[in-house]
C-alpha cells in the first residue's frame, strides 16, 4: 500500500486510487481537490483516507472467504 500526500490540502491518502478520487479534474493546471469523505473516501484508524474497499480487514477476509 502506497501513502500518497495531497499538495493541495495535506491529507494523507492510502493509494493513487484514492488520491484520484479526492482530485478534481481542473484544466487550469491548478491542483483543485474535495473534502476526502465528500468524495466518498473513509478515514483509517491509521488516520489515512482510504477507499472503503481498500479497508485491509476487509480484503483479507474477503481473500479467505476465495481461497
Amino acid at each position: 500500500m502506497s501513502i500518497c500526500t495531497c499538495g493541495a490540502c495535506g491529507e494523507a491518502v492510502t493509494s493513487t486510487t484514492a488520491f484520484d478520487q479526492h482530485q478534481v479534474t481542473d484544466y487550469s493546471r491548478r491542483l483543485a481537490v474535495r473534502p476526502p469523505a465528500e468524495a466518498g473516501l473513509v478515514r483509517g484508524d491509521n488516520g489515512r483516507w482510504h477507499v472503503p474497499s481498500e479497508d485491509g480487514a476487509e480484503r483479507l477476509a474477503l481473500l479467505r472467504r476465495t481461497r
